[in-house]
């Protein structure tokens, strides 16, 4: 009786985890794009240097009408001052890490939260993103293509 329950608790843990991956995948699937009055203001709020400053608005700058098309086959196309960046993302087991893969490599980025209306990506120092990742949907337009 004791090893049935035991199984039975890990079959819900499991399934937990994957809903928790697939609810969070289908909500990141479509066309976004940087909030990035939101990400300014939330650079603003943090203790950063004024060289860190200027280099998120610097970045805000290049990538403010940059959309990111997260399609369905967990392919990535980034478009950007008219230029295509391809790559992948996947999300993890428990849908709290998104992995995005531009250069070969996957790159880890918590999500500190996830909606319909918005996608928060956690700062990062280690990798140098010091302020939060905030995205919105782009009007109108779906990426499940």
């Amino acid at each position: 009786m004791k090893r049935l329950m035991v199984m039975a608790l890990l079959a819900t843990l499991i399934f937990a985890c994957s809903k928790g991956n697939e609810n969070a995948r289908q909500l990141i699937i479509g066309q976004w794009k940087y909030d990035t009055q939101a990400i300014l203001d939330d650079a603003n709020k943090r203790n950063m240097s004024d060289q860190d400053k200027l280099l998120v608005q610097g970045t805000m700058a290049v990538y403010k009408d940059a959309v990111f098309n997260f399609k369905a086959d967990s392919t990535l196309v980034i478009i950007s001052n008219g230029i295509n960046q391809f790559g992948s993302w996947k999300m993890s087991e428990n849908g709290k890490t998104l992995f995005l893969n531009l250069s070969g490599q996957d790159q880890p980025n918590t999500v500190s939260s996830i909606s319909s209306g918005r996608i928060v990506l956690a700062p990062d120092p280690q990798r140098g993103i010091r302020y939060s990742r905030i995205f919105i949907p782009t009007t109108g337009a779906t990426g499940q293509e």
